[in-house]
């Protein structure tokens, strides 16, 4: 009994700490990874649909996370509300 507790406390602790550290984006990191394509054309409606917020100006400063996952920001269109987002591939 004193293990099981002990477990569950140690697994809450990690998953609120993960939670405290994680970015505000990484839901749609995590969306790009598990869907794995080459490539991304992302209406701000799908992106909002995916985080459960608009897109913001702090995008363009969180962008570079996504080189953790293996890709990359290739257009912002503000006047078309769509994000492109590629794979990296090593020529």
């Amino acid at each position: 009994l004193k293990t099981a507790f002990l477990d569950t406390y140690l697994l809450k602790k990690i998953y609120k700490l993960r939670k405290e550290n994680m970015s505000k984006y990484e839901p749609l990191w995590l969306y790009l990874n598990e869907n794995n394509q080459d490539r991304y054309n992302l209406s701000y409606e799908k992106i909002k649909n995916i985080l459960g917020f608009k897109l913001d100006h702090s995008f363009l400063t969180f962008k570079k996370e996504l080189l953790e996952y293996g890709y990359e920001v290739k257009k912002i269109s503000l006047k078309e509300k769509y994000v492109i987002i590629e794979k990296i591939t090593k020529d």
